[in-house]
């Protein structure tokens, strides 16, 4: 049976996916500052700032995980889109871009083969209610058949 740790899209982190070992969340919030003569500066809160998370994770091909994996993921962050990330518990965390993937491949086999490929992903939430900007059912099954071919 596959443990469920997060989805985003109908991509699944998973120990036969791509198993993650820490989240890491940003949220900042925006405050507007002002300038005073012999005072601090004043300071008006202006909305919500930048929501961040990173997902550290590594895969072994031989005990968990996939690089085909990897590989999704770097076609769903080509499309541009933002995709709903859900948590393990089913619990739904909005929509959310790929901004980056940081891969390093370890203890090469001869062949070329790592052993170990430790990952880094960088999400972005996108809080616009731009469907068009959302990732869909038909931009996953192009994602998942260009892993299979």
């Amino acid at each position: 049976m596959q443990n469920v740790l997060m989805s985003l899209g109908l991509f699944v982190f998973s120990t036969r996916s791509a198993p993650y070992e820490s989240v890491e969340r940003i949220t900042r919030w925006n405050h507007a500052k002002k300038a005073r003569f012999g005072q601090y500066d004043s300071s008006q809160y202006t909305g919500p700032g930048d929501d961040k998370i990173t997902i550290n994770g590594s895969i072994a091909p031989t005990i968990a995980g996939s690089p085909k994996s990897l590989f999704t993921l770097v076609k769903m962050a080509q499309s541009g889109k933002a995709w709903t990330m859900i948590s393990g518990l089913g619990t739904p965390m909005g929509n959310w871009k790929i901004l980056e993937l940081k891969e390093t491949r370890k203890h090469l086999l001869d062949d070329g083969q790592a052993r170990l490929i430790e990952f880094t992903l960088q999400l972005e939430y996108y809080p616009d209610g731009d469907f068009l900007e959302l990732g869909n059912l038909e931009d996953s099954i192009d994602t998942i058949l260009d892993q299979i071919r």
